[in-house]
């Protein structure tokens, strides 16, 4: 029973952090380059490897987010590895987004 009550949790969690993954998605963008966003989000609709790299983004930047505020341990060297992960796909889905903007004549 108790394995149950865990996997409903999972999923219940896996609904909202999808939900979760979709806005940090926009945070990508959003400093830099807001005007990005909606051309982005319309990418990732046709393109599953960018909506991967996306939420993997989100994934990423939720983990570091913890393990700066002090809520999570990482060796540094871990995390400096998923700093760089992150900024590699950031630079993969920002050439993406400009090439699909400029196909597209956004």
């Amino acid at each position: 029973m108790k394995n149950l009550t865990r996997m409903r949790i999972l999923i219940q969690q896996g609904v909202i952090y999808f939900d979760i993954i979709r806005k940090k998605g926009e945070m990508m963008f959003k400093e830099c380059c807001p005007e990005l966003i909606p051309v982005m989000n319309e990418l990732a609709k046709e393109n599953p490897h960018i909506d991967k790299l996306i939420q993997r983004h989100a994934e990423l930047n939720k983990i570091i987010d913890e393990v700066e505020a002090g809520r999570e341990y990482m060796e540094e060297l871990e995390l400096e590895k998923l700093k760089k992960e992150k900024l590699h796909i950031k630079d993969e889905v920002y050439q993406a987004v400009l090439k699909y903007k400029k196909e597209k004549g956004l």
